[in-house]
């Protein structure tokens, strides 16, 4: 008897969580041991994915701190990009990566592996598809309006969740994907601003990234709600 979609979107979420709760895990080991760019950058992505389905204060804290390294990481190739001095920046994240290893030292890996499983075990318990898939639709709604600048950071925030359980699902989320990336250039160019201010040439290239996000914003909202309501 072929399953129906229902049971597929069940399955295909378990499968998502147990990938996603074993990389994760392997990633948190590798960081804490040398946090690397891509092994930062990798982790954040992982409990980003993570927290799409459950949430989890431990998963935010950390992710909280990944993410001010991975915003120094990027501002030290933009630094170097546009031939600006960047040794600041690499002390600062030289401390930030210690806060990481400490934050993922064995006693700390042991809770968050606890974490984990417990998350694995809800979603195979409860995968739920329809009422998280209701959760996104009803994030979405709150979007559906000409957005503002100071608007785009949650905007992305949402964008990203829409998108890590669509996938889980197993949907195509190109167009969201490409969403993301204008976004998350807006992101980076802000960071960078504040830290390199009043340079017209960043200036310029962020106000070319948010009128492309803008543009983009409105259709992807609604092939999303579209996908998300198949779910429900």
């Amino acid at each position: 008897m072929k399953p129906s979609e229902k049971d597929l979107h069940k399955y295909r979420l378990k499968s998502f969580i147990k990938n996603e709760s074993m990389a994760l895990t392997s990633l948190a080991e590798k960081t804490g041991d040398r946090p690397k760019r891509k092994r930062v950058h990798d982790l954040r992505v992982s409990i980003r994915k993570m927290r799409s389905i459950v949430d989890n204060e431990i998963f935010k804290k950390l992710g909280k701190t990944l993410g001010k390294v991975r915003d120094l990481d990027v501002a030290i190739r933009n630094a170097k990009a546009y031939n600006l001095d960047n040794k600041k920046l690499k002390k600062e994240r030289k401390h930030l990566r210690k806060k990481v290893k400490k934050s993922l030292k064995p006693s700390k890996l042991h809770k968050l592996n606890i974490k984990v499983r417990s998350a694995t075990n809800e979603v195979n318990q409860n995968p739920n598809v329809p009422a998280r898939a209701q959760e996104m639709i009803k994030r979405l709604h709150e979007w559906e309006h000409p957005l503002d600048n100071d608007d785009l950071h949650s905007f992305r925030k949402t964008i990203k969740e829409v998108r890590y359980l669509l996938e889980a699902t197993g949907q195509k989320t190109d167009y969201l994907i490409n969403l993301q990336d204008h976004l998350g250039k807006v992101h980076d160019l802000a960071v960078f601003a504040r830290i390199y201010e009043k340079n017209p040439t960043i200036e310029k290239e962020r106000e070319v990234q948010i009128e492309e996000s803008k543009k983009l914003a409105n259709p992807a909202i609604k092939r999303a709600l579209a996908e998300l309501r198949a779910l429900t």
